[in-house]
């Protein structure tokens, strides 16, 4: 069953990759492309399914021990990621590649709307790769967790200023 469930996670990284490498989405200086939102999601979906083939077992040799340790896997990785995109707009791959998290004011969100977040972001894993293709077609290149729980990945300051030297215009939220 721990085979199964990495080679099922290998294929939708696969996948997912494919979808985002043969993307021919027009570059954005607002919203980060695909390539980044995928590289910034790889860390955490690595350690999850890194974490939990092993935890996982079918019927007869169902462990309870090993249920609760997989429940308290997720739960501290979906409480964690909620508490890191909340309080510094994302982890720390996002801050590396120069992204946040915000909410429709541009603004941070709420502990609670990135709690929301980070379970849609879960339940929906399994559609990474259609997630990965909505994203490429929507011009704020907003995830179905995004799209459900209305935030934003957009690029940080800095680098908007850097893309738009010539203005003197900042980017505002409305």
């Amino acid at each position: 069953m721990q085979i199964i469930i990495l080679v099922l996670g290998a294929i939708l990284f696969v996948l997912s990759f494919l979808v985002v490498l043969n993307s021919s989405e027009q570059s954005n200086r607002l919203y980060p492309g695909s390539n980044i939102r995928f590289l910034a999601t790889m860390p955490i979906a690595v350690m999850l399914l890194a974490s939990c083939p092993w935890l996982i077992s079918i019927p007869p040799e169902f462990s309870l021990f090993k249920t609760l340790i997989l429940a308290l896997v997720v739960v501290l990785t979906i409480t964690y990621s909620a508490w890191v995109d909340s309080r510094f707009r994302g982890g720390l791959v996002k801050h590396a590649m120069h992204v946040q998290i915000v909410n429709r004011q541009g603004k941070s969100i709420t502990f609670k709307r990135a709690l929301w977040r980070n379970i849609c972001k879960l339940i929906l894993f399994p559609l990474a790769p259609l997630s990965f293709y909505f994203m490429i077609k929507d011009f704020r290149r907003q995830a179905l967790h995004d799209k459900l729980t209305a935030t934003f990945v957009i690029w940080t300051q800095d680098i908007i200023d850097s893309a738009q030297p010539e203005s003197s215009i900042k980017v505002e939220f409305r």
